[in-house]
């Protein structure tokens, strides 16, 4: 048997672009013939949306060959992480006949394949901490009497770097306490690998920065060994920098993007006023038509009036136009890569007046 698992989907009512991630992976799934899937949580990028699409969730699934859906819930399934306001519960949502919510830690049996699941630990009581409580659960859990796995959405604390000794956070020794041959780890983005422990990484770009590929893994219990399957619709991260001297886009580096590229610009320099970087920001929006998604970070660019009386920035205009108009041809992508080093520089170490 092989089990497709994938993590932290973050689906939201208000991008749709999202949903059509998690479409494109059901399909995926269901041409190669997979039956269980085990959703390691944050499918849902709040409580929100998971009641607002919880009828899309259950109809995408129930349309498919799929015959099981263990969704291991994630903080973002259980919270409105924006404005905290908790309206809804998830336990008392309806996600169809398929969708199995796990939101206590649970032990299911498929096909010669124990499957343990640990969702995040949202305690608000001693009782409800107890039942995430790792030496509690072993009398829950006894060996197994299989090959077992588990799948969860928590960190690991000895393993990734700076992650502070939280709730969430599973000893490096659970593995070894439940006997798993594997366990996959949701919360994470990004996919890390440490002798049984793997993270699931993310599904889709959720913030800026996400670079590499996302996607899923199959794992196949026959064999115990796993694959990760690329999801060109959960997109890729990709930023450049763009230097700006009024009208000028100095865009170098032209490159291809596929069109499920997110697109971010540094931009950097000066402009005349407001309506001028829009009409810049316009112009690269218009450039690169085919990405899915462009945004813009704006720290780095300047308004000349700002400057104008700085008496460093006066010297320097004058004597670079001076220059500039005097050199032949040849010399002047000299003169304008001279005013981009100086420019950034004098940013830098702010120069604004």
């Amino acid at each position: 048997m092989k089990i497709a698992l994938i993590s932290d989907l973050h689906v939201a009512a208000s991008l749709p672009w999202t949903q059509q991630v998690w479409e494109a992976f059901l399909s995926r799934v269901e041409e190669e013939n997979i039956s269980l899937v085990v959703v390691g949580g944050d499918l849902f990028d709040s409580l929100d949306d998971a009641y607002t699409l919880r009828q899309w969730l259950a109809h995408s699934v129930d349309k498919t060959r799929i015959s099981r859906l263990l969704w291991i819930v994630g903080n973002h399934d259980l919270t409105n992480p924006t404005t905290g306001k908790q309206v809804y519960r998830l336990a008392d949502m309806n996600f169809g006949e398929k969708v199995e919510v796990c939101l206590t830690p649970d032990l299911w049996v498929e096909d010669g394949i124990e499957i343990m699941g640990y969702p995040f630990p949202l305690v608000r009581t001693e009782e409800e901490r107890e039942a995430f409580s790792p030496s509690k659960l072993l009398s829950r859990f006894p060996s197994p009497e299989q090959r077992r796995i588990a799948v969860a959405h928590v960190g690991l604390a000895s393993w990734v770097p700076h992650m502070s000794e939280e709730a969430e956070v599973i000893p490096k020794t659970f593995a070894t306490m439940f006997q798993c041959e594997r366990v996959f780890l949701g919360h994470i983005h990004q996919r890390l690998e440490d002798g049984v422990y793997r993270t699931l990484g993310s599904a889709r770009v959720w913030r800026k920065g996400e670079s590499g590929e996302h996607g899923y893994l199959v794992y196949d219990t026959e064999t115990h060994t796993e694959r990760f399957e690329n999801l060109p619709e959960g997109r890729v991260f990709q930023e450049k920098e763009v230097f700006v001297f009024y009208d000028q886009v100095e865009d170098r580096e032209e490159k291809p993007f596929s069109s499920h590229t997110w697109l971010h610009f540094d931009l950097y320099g000066v402009v005349q006023n407001d309506a001028q970087k829009e009409k810049i920001k316009d112009h690269l929006r218009q450039k690169y038509t085919n990405v899915a998604e462009i945004t813009f970070d704006e720290e780095g660019l300047f308004l000349s009036s700002v400057l104008a009386n700085h008496p460093v920035w006066q010297i320097f205009l004058s004597k670079w136009e001076k220059h500039y108009e005097a050199s032949p041809e040849e010399e002047k992508s000299l003169w304008l890569l001279a005013r981009e080093i100086f420019v950034k520089d004098f940013l830098q170490q702010g120069g604004r007046g």
